[in-house]
């Protein structure tokens, strides 16, 4: 037997699968060899389902670094955007109130410079009684 021929035959048959089961009867080799064809696809199938799965894994990731890195405005913004504008609310309905009590003319400082009025009249009428009596 030449050596071209045998080079030839194992190059032509170096992927060919044998079996050795029942006596190498071809029948019951490609029985097996279904079996086995139908695992690799299974096995394939399911490598394909964990590269898709790791792919939305990462991107999914990659979407959360994103988010906390651009989050937007910090939180202590927020809070302080929302007291001052609880307090600006505030501001705005009391300056409300007082002009409402000065239009229905009833003045919320009023009384007070009246009582400062009335009491300094009573001072001085008292001064006037008593300035110059010896008794």
């Amino acid at each position: 037997i030449k050596a071209s021929y045998c080079d030839a035959w194992l190059t032509a048959c170096s992927k060919d699968r044998f079996c050795a089961s029942d006596s190498g009867d071809y029948f019951t080799c490609a029985a097996e060899y279904l079996a086995v064809d139908v695992a690799a696809a299974a096995l394939a199938k399911k490598e394909k389902e964990l590269n898709a799965t790791m792919v939305l894994q990462a991107r999914l990731q990659a979407e959360v670094v994103d988010l906390k890195e651009s989050s937007g405005i910090d939180p202590g913004i927020v809070i302080l955007i929302v007291v001052l504008a609880i307090v600006a609310g505030i501001a705005v309905c009391g300056g409300l109130w007082l002009i409402l009590r000065e239009k229905s003319g009833k003045p919320v400082f009023a009384k007070q410079v009246d009582e400062l009025v009335k009491a300094d009249e009573h001072v001085k009428a008292d001064q006037a009684d008593t300035y110059g009596n010896s008794a």
